[in-house]
């Protein structure tokens, strides 16, 4: 019987070394995602100043060579705004301080109808974006949410530059893999394997770049100040509508976090010439494939269409306006709120 061994990586270099099925487990994560339709969500849990943020940020870079700080979000707003707005496969979004009030906390979802999350992030698979979470411990975020994680991640700790032997800051994590019983739904946590018989137990994470960890710094230091002002929900302002997050939830008498998935949507179908002329029509057929390239570009569209042209609908957000091939039209408070 082969003994079991267990191997600590030292950074991305190191991998390629070892034989076997698996060798650079990030490589193996975005390219379950980006070529296998894989989910491969990570989850960052540990006490506070454990190194959870920076951590989240060297994995970001190591899993998506294109990720910047604009991908960064402390708000359930935020979060629906980028994973429903069409990104390149392997995309990572970094959902940092998910257990906060402005994050994917019980009461939040409760509060803000954030349900709607899950089955965003259910859906994102087929879009091909990784999500990364960040909390103090994973029962913070609501119990459907967290479901949608497949890696553990705990950070254990911080490396200084000697301990890495002059390749600069860096932060010992370890690593598991979700494994689910179907029979009987208990969920254990693994260790990965580079080889029968041996098992990934650490993996060192490298800091991220000094410019973008302190472009990180500036956007939680702005969030914790909205936070210490009082604000009970914390929402950060579209740039590209005249009101804000709040004030356009008001006026179309919406959810929060529904609100940006409207938005999401209808801005892309009027941008991409779907809407007829200067009356603000659109086809029903057009509609439906907008839908579907943005929600279910690989999967069966039938079901999920009618699910969120129904949301629509009864947000009044769509109305409609007759029989025949043009029966819906973006209605006139949604244009007024929206300032096109």
């Amino acid at each position: 019987m082969m003994k079991r061994t267990e191997w600590t990586p030292i950074f991305k270099a190191g991998y390629p070394h070892v034989g076997g099925a698996l060798t650079d487990p990030f490589a193996y994560f975005r390219n379950a995602v980006v070529n296998r339709n894989e989910s491969w969500d990570i989850f960052i849990a540990q006490d506070r100043g454990a190194g959870k943020s920076a951590t989240a940020m060297g994995m970001a870079m190591m899993i998506d060579p294109h990720f910047t700080i604009d991908h960064w979000c402390f708000t359930t707003e935020r979060f629906i705004e980028l994973i429903t707005t069409p990104q390149r496969k392997g995309t990572v979004v970094v959902f940092d301080d998910m257990g906060t009030q402005g994050g994917g906390s019980s009461r939040k979802w409760n509060a803000d109808g954030a349900h709607d999350l899950a089955d965003i992030m259910q859906l994102n698979r087929t879009d091909g974006i990784i999500t990364i979470g960040t909390s103090l411990e994973l029962a913070r975020s609501e119990l459907r949410f967290r479901r949608g994680f497949k890696v553990l991640v705990s950070p254990e700790k911080k490396l200084s530059n000697e301990d890495t032997r002059g390749r600069g800051l860096a932060t010992l994590v370890d690593l598991r893999i979700k494994s689910t019983d179907v029979f009987n739904d208990e969920v254990r946590y693994k260790l990965m394997r580079y080889a029968p018989g041996g098992r990934i137990k650490r993996v060192v994470v490298p800091h991220p770049p000094v410019d973008m960890w302190l472009k990180y710094q500036g956007i939680r230091d702005t969030f914790l100040a909205a936070v210490k002002g009082g604000n009970d929900e914390v929402s950060e302002p579209d740039k590209n509508a005249g009101l804000s997050n709040d004030e356009l939830r008001a006026h179309l008498g919406v959810t929060m976090a529904s609100t940006q998935l409207y938005k999401s949507l209808i801005k892309s179908i009027v941008k991409d010439g779907f809407v007829e002329g200067g009356n603000d029509i659109l086809h029903k057929d057009m509609l439906a494939d907008r839908i579907v390239q943005m929600f279910v570009p690989d999967g069966d569209p039938e079901q999920m269409t009618k699910r969120i042209r129904s949301k629509l609908l009864k947000s009044g957000v769509l109305k409609w306006i007759g029989t025949g091939k043009v029966d819906l039209i973006v209605t006139t408070n949604f244009i007024t709120a929206m300032r096109w």
